[in-house]
């Protein structure tokens, strides 16, 4: 089976200010040599193609200060959550939610994962990026 552009089909299916907005994430990101992944919903939204009105951005680094940084370029404005270590911007009809991926110890390897009850939301699994099922955006 061919592998898709799914990327390019993502950014092909968004209003342009979102597109605008994913182009400056990657762009901030990039800059910092921060990898940052699509993940979540809006993931799942793109395989099944579906519209999504939001991305979700998970970041290999401090996502709240990615955020704030990316609010100032555009003249808008962060909502960051520091016990989830994430932010939020939203724009007319979309909303971007950036996640900071916890950092995990050496050696940490799929057979480490603790699966986390009602405390830490249903059915969460702490894992990196490697280990999760994303798609790479830097």
């Amino acid at each position: 089976m061919r592998n898709p552009n799914l990327i390019g089909k993502l950014r092909a299916d968004l209003p342009a200010l979102a597109r605008s907005l994913l182009d400056q994430v990657v762009s901030l990101a990039s800059g910092r040599r921060l990898p940052t992944y699509l993940v979540g919903g809006p993931l799942r939204d793109l395989l099944l193609d579906r519209p999504s009105l939001d991305l979700d951005i998970a970041v290999e680094g401090d996502a709240m200060a990615l955020a704030g940084e990316l609010a100032k370029t555009i003249g808008g404005r962060a909502v960051v959550h520091p016990p989830f270590l994430t932010a939020t911007i939203r724009l007319p009809g979309f909303h971007i939610d950036l996640i900071t991926l916890p950092r995990q110890p050496r050696g940490y390897g799929p057979q480490d994962h603790q699966v986390y009850g009602a405390d830490n939301g249903p059915n969460c699994v702490q894992a990196t990026a490697s280990s999760s099922t994303s798609r790479t955006l830097a």
